[in-house]
């Protein structure tokens, strides 16, 4: 190694062709890599969903849910899968284990396992569609498409336009339509024509099967060729549905699907609403592929959005703004005119003129009711419709309504339609990009004038120079190990910002004072360096192995962390090749000056000259000063247990969801003007641009964020999107507590819903719920028991709040009770009542028709009347085995009201109940819940042998993410004590530098106590992290003390402290700089100086504070414990020597 510093330091030329290299790359590298706002991680879960229409959730239970857990159950890998059975729909999610080799197979093998289930499903179940939760998954874009005033046919049309539009952007790999309904040809029978004519739902269904068909019948070969022969009678319009015939005789009679109910277009039953800053839409949700980058990604697909949008309301808005329109009122007339665009819809304007005219009639009888004597008059004149209405015998005093109404009108022909973005995840990942920038660049100009304080600036300019050239260099190694620019890549870059000048800084030092002795020029930077290569090295090491550990966490936060450790490690073997190739080339040409001996005299001399007398003094009471430190790490420790332990601080989020719940058998258009009123009062809490950037609603599935559920009528969320943090007052905890003060007063909100869950959502990877309990049981009686214990001890519990147990949620449901030895007798299959029931009341798809870019569903259903009517249900006509004959439903059945479950869950094939809790993080945390459900309440589980009892949730998180941590922290610890085994080549003394390492967590502690915040996962992380770092300047510390004292001979104990304390204060210098460098990089982050993150924050803290702390160490308790370690070999050393004799 020797040899290549001697090379580089004397071939100036060689060094800066490399630099030059290093920055050329390293900027084609940068932009070439992909952006992500979080790393591609494979969640290994996969979601099974099955529809099954018209069933119950039993059935759904019995029929779906346990055929596919019987052959789940088969397939080796598994970590866990839970299934929810609800109305028409069966939902699985299945966990792979993490720690299987190869999940690809696994996964293929779940396939398998649902095929086979699919053999065993009811006819009229759907095929089950397998979906896999990655994060590349998540959207990127919402957009909402919405209208005051356009039919649902054009608003769909608009979306679907716009979905193509959003398609062409090479990035997108998919777009989902949320509250858009899929066209549908109803056929709508009624119950009384079908009595009168003995029409039955199972023969329209077999008759209009029967006419839409296609299908092959061979080939037809003559000597010259061959014509294929189809038969084909498939439908075309809604006419030909018509005239279906359904019975016919010889005498020319017919009974036609006409004659006993309506065809008409229309369009799937509604399941839920989309709402976005209070309108209701077409939610379209982009997500991008899996290598595109998502903010050129994302802005690509706005630019297009943009531009459709313009088109698109072009096509429906009037040429001139409502300001600019002619409107005249006098009181006798009244003349309204304007001009309509070439695109723009014609026959629309005509249609709300028509409104117009019914408006203003409102309210107003007799002599007093205007005449519109022109109404509803258009021409064409120069390729531009123009329109005008006049409205005379109007009143005076009516003058003034009728103006605010064309005014009203005026606004809603300009813009009938919006294209709203009402949520843009590519923000945070901006805001991390600037972060990083700028916080570099202040980290960067904080070191560069710290380094001015002690050195030249040649020398201060280019040890500042090593953090972009390192970041060059990282850059390029990220392109190698195909990471992305992302949240996590950049926390690392951050957290490493200010070490990257560690090395350097000793470097330049040694050289400096090199040149000080007048050792200049390259022989002065090669000796210098060269006396610092083994500390430097071993410091770099010691720090790369605190970080690796972090790299092999398990589960899901291992995976989704993994980029950070390796992006510090990544650096600091690039600032390891700058400091031992560039650094010494570039600091050779500085010689000794005479200015910097003056400085060097006046500054440094003085600091160093206390220093060592203090130390000096220190020595004489080393045990009382080791004893003071002790108590200092025991109270330090004892104000930890009195910290929260929160795993993801919500201090600075920016999303705040509310989940609400009415009572079941709300409809879903009742739940949605409860929601709408909801929105108002968000709306009053917090207001639009200030705080709150977008509102979101979805009415119809009320699952909270990283959550799966099916759509429930009675549910809805609203998504609250708030400005970034730095851009607001109050915190997004204080916000959520406000807003709950203001609905608890409002007692009319109150009682609209059942359940009112308002939270804000944690920044890092999904963790679910604060408090999640499994009670999994067989035996129903048992499980809920149990449950209820669980529940009641809960409630006990300081800030435990909103405890729900999803067996609660319980709906009235129509058993259809059959009496057999009457169908029997009767002639009846139970197979095909359960048929004609599911037929009339959910409807059934017979066939399809393909019209323009989609198949549309020909859905045979009972009219709607019919729908809402037990008598009515009971009169339904069954079709016997008699020829012709049919009974009434009520012949054969009787109909008891039950109070059932809405949903069925279960838990690797058991049924279960799942507790959740909300925790109020003032009064407790999850860690402390479920420490004492285990120490208090789990004891209880013995008189309860069947029931099973399984712990997630945040507090599984929380418990999991400590033990990783404290492995990856004592693997660290384990691995830079092997280091400085091989650079101390003893036992004694490399516990004499990981000393540092415990009494650096007092920095970390007391200011996490100080600034009033929550220890969690990434401040735990930050204090791995510390362990390397900390022990760097104890290492340089202990190399140049032992220098001293190897060179003395035999020596005095007077002596040694004399040399100790010289050793140290050589390493002053370099100590004080290394550690205010490393602080200055980070403390822009720690503040926000340069912006914040609150997941960055706590990790940049631990460092910034511990390295604070253990300076002292280094400074202070380092030299007296060295001289203890003398003491205690000195005392052996006469033990033995007593021995001997």
């Amino acid at each position: 190694m020797n040899k290549i510093i001697s090379y580089f330091a004397g071939n100036r030329l060689v060094v800066n062709v490399f630099i030059l290299v290093v920055f050329a790359g390293g900027l084609f590298f940068s932009s070439s890599l992909r952006r992500e706002m979080f790393p591609n991680v494979d969640i290994k879960m996969l979601t099974i969903t099955t529809v099954y229409p018209g069933a119950a959730p039993q059935d759904v239970e019995l029929n779906v849910s346990k055929k596919i857990e019987d052959e789940l159950g088969k397939v080796d890998g598994l970590e866990k899968f839970i299934s929810t059975s609800s109305e028409n729909m069966s939902l699985i999610q299945v966990w792979i284990d993490l720690d299987e080799k190869d999940p690809e197979s696994v996964k293929q093998e779940i396939r398998n396992a649902v095929d086979r289930a699919e053999t065993e499903f009811p006819s009229e179940a759907k095929k089950p569609v397998i979906t896999e939760n990655k994060t590349e998954m998540t959207p990127i874009l919402h957009f909402l498409i919405t209208s005051s005033s356009l039919s649902e046919k054009e608003l769909r049309e608009a979306a679907l336009q716009m979905e193509d539009v959003i398609k062409e952007s090479e990035g997108v790999s998919g777009v989902t339509k949320n509250a858009y309904r899929d066209a549908e040809i109803k056929i709508l029978a009624d119950i009384e024509k079908m009595k009168d004519m003995n029409i039955s739902l199972d023969q329209i269904n077999k008759s209009v099967k029967s006419y839409n068909i296609r299908s092959g019948g061979g080939s037809l070969q003559s000597l010259t060729d061959q014509k294929s022969i189809v038969t084909m009678t498939q439908f075309k319009n809604l006419d030909e549905v018509r005239e279906v015939i359904l019975r016919s005789n010889f005498s020319g009679q017919r009974v036609k699907i006409k004659d006993i109910g309506e065809v008409k277009d229309d369009y799937a039953e509604r399941e839920i609403y989309a709402r976005g800053n209070q309108q209701n839409g077409i939610l379209l949700l982009v997500t991008k592929k899996e290598n595109a980058d998502i903010i050129r990604t994302a802005d690509d697909v706005k630019k297009r959005v943009e531009e459709f949008a313009k088109k698109l309301q072009n096509r429906y808005a009037l040429n001139k703004t409502p300001q600019e329109m002619y409107s005249q009122l006098t009181s006798r007339i009244a003349f309204f005119r304007t001009v309509l665009k070439k695109e723009a819809n014609a026959e629309h304007v005509l249609e709300k003129l028509g409104e117009f005219e019914n408006e203003v009639k409102k309210g107003f009888s007799g002599n007093s009711t205007p005449i519109f004597s022109q109404s509803q008059r258009m021409m064409e004149k120069g390729g531009q419709f123009r329109f005008s209405l006049a409205i005379s015998s109007i009143r005076d005093e009516v003058k003034k309504e009728i103006f605010n109404k064309m005014e009203e009108y005026k606004k809603e022909y300009f813009e009938k339609i919006s294209v709203l973005k009402v949520m843009d995840l590519t923000i945070p990942t901006r805001s991390m990009l600037n972060i990083v920038f700028n916080n570099a660049i202040f980290g960067f100009i904080l070191v560069f004038l710290t380094l001015l304080v002690a050195l030249s600036f040649r020398a201060a300019f280019w040890t500042a120079f090593g953090i972009p050239t390192a970041l060059m260099m990282t850059f390029f190694l990220m392109k190698l190990a195909g990471f992305s620019i992302n949240t996590v890549s950049l926390f690392g870059i951050i957290t490493v910002l200010g070490i990257l000048v560690d090395d350097g800084i000793v470097v330049a030092e040694n050289i400096h004072k090199y040149h000080l002795r007048g050792i200049t020029g390259v022989k002065g930077a090669v000796l210098a360096t060269q006396e610092v290569f083994v500390p430097i090295l071993g410091a770099v090491l010691t720090t790369v192995l605190a970080f690796l550990p972090l790299a092999f966490m398990g589960g899901i936060m291992g995976e989704f962390l993994y980029q950070l450790p390796m992006m510090v490690i990544f650096a600091l073997l690039a600032s390891l090749i700058e400091v031992f190739i560039a650094l010494p080339c570039h600091l050779s040409h500085s010689g000794k000056k005479k200015v910097k001996e003056k400085k060097e005299g006046k500054i440094s001399k003085a600091l160093i000259s206390g220093y060592k007398k203090l130390l000096f003094k220190s020595l004489r009471y080393r045990y009382l000063i080791l004893f003071f430190f002790i108590l200092l790490l025991l109270g330090s420790f004892k104000i930890l247990k009195s910290m929260d332990f929160v795993l993801f601080s919500n201090k600075e989020a920016d999303e705040i969801y509310l989940l609400l719940e009415g009572e079941q058998g709300l409809s879903l258009d009742e739940m949605l003007e409860r929601s709408k009123k909801m929105e108002s009062a968000v709306i009053q809490e917090i207001p639009y641009d200030k705080e709150m950037d977008a509102l979101v609603t979805t009415v119809g599935n009320g699952a909270g964020f990283n959550q799966i559920e099916p759509n429930q009528k009675n549910k809805s969320k609203i998504q609250i999107k708030l400005v970034p943090y730095s851009d607001r007052k109050r915190t997004a905890a204080e916000i959520v507590e406000s807003l709950k003060v203001r609905i608890s007063k409002n007692s009319e909100l109150t009682q609209l819903f059942k359940k009112i869950v308002l939270k804000e959502k944690k920044p890092g990877p999904p963790v679910g719920s604060p408090i999640e309990v499994k009670i999994i049981s067989h035996d129903d009686g048992l499980r809920k028991e149990f449950a209820a214990k669980l529940k009641d001890f809960l409630q006990k519990q300081p800030g435990v709040f909103s405890i729900e147990d999803d067996s609660e949620n319980t709906k009235k449901e129509i058993q259809l009770q059959f009496n057999y030895e009457d169908m029997y007798r009767l002639g009846v299959n139970p197979l095909v009542v359960a048929s004609t029931v599911r037929m009339g009341f959910n409807g059934e798809t017979v066939t399809s028709i393909s019209r323009s870019k989609e198949d549309i569903d020909v859905v045979i259903q009972l009219q709607e009347k019919y729908r809402y009517n037990i008598g009515l249900l009971k009169k339904l006509l069954i079709p016997t085995s008699y020829q012709g004959k049919q009974i009434r439903l009520e012949q054969i059945a009787s109909f008891p009201v039950a109070e059932t479950q809405s949903s069925v869950i279960r838990y690797n094939g058991k049924r279960a109940i799942t507790i959740t809790g909300e925790i109020d993080l003032e009064k407790n945390n999850a860690a402390k819940i479920m420490a004492l459900i285990q120490k208090d309440f789990l004891p209880l589980a013995k008189e309860y042998p069947q029931v099973q009892i399984q712990i997630g949730g945040e507090g599984e998180k929380s418990a999991e993410s400590v033990q990783d941590t404290a492995k990856a922290f004592l693997l660290a610890i384990f691995g830079i004590f092997i280091i400085l085994l091989l650079i101390f080549r003893s036992v004694s003394q490399p516990l004499l530098v990981l000393a540092a390492i415990p009494f650096g967590l007092i920095g970390v502690i007391l200011a996490f106590k100080i600034h009033g915040e929550p220890f969690g996962f990434f401040g735990m992380v930050g204090a791995v992290g510390l362990a390397g770092v900390v022990v760097n300047d104890s290492i340089v510390m202990v190399d140049f003390m032992n220098r001293l004292i190897s060179s003395m001979g035999a020596f005095s104990f007077e002596k040694l402290k004399e040399k100790i304390t010289e050793g140290a204060g050589e390493r002053l210098n370099a100590v004080l700089l290394t550690t205010v460098t490393t602080i200055a990089g980070v403390l822009p982050t720690v503040y926000g100086v340069g912006g914040s993150n609150p997941m960055v924050r706590p990790l940049t803290m631990a460092l910034a504070y511990g390295l604070l702390f253990g300076t002292t160490i280094t400074l202070f308790l380092l030299p007296n414990i060295f001289l203890i370690e003398k003491d205690i070999k000195q005392l052996i050393g006469k033990l033995k020597s007593k021995i001997r004799k």
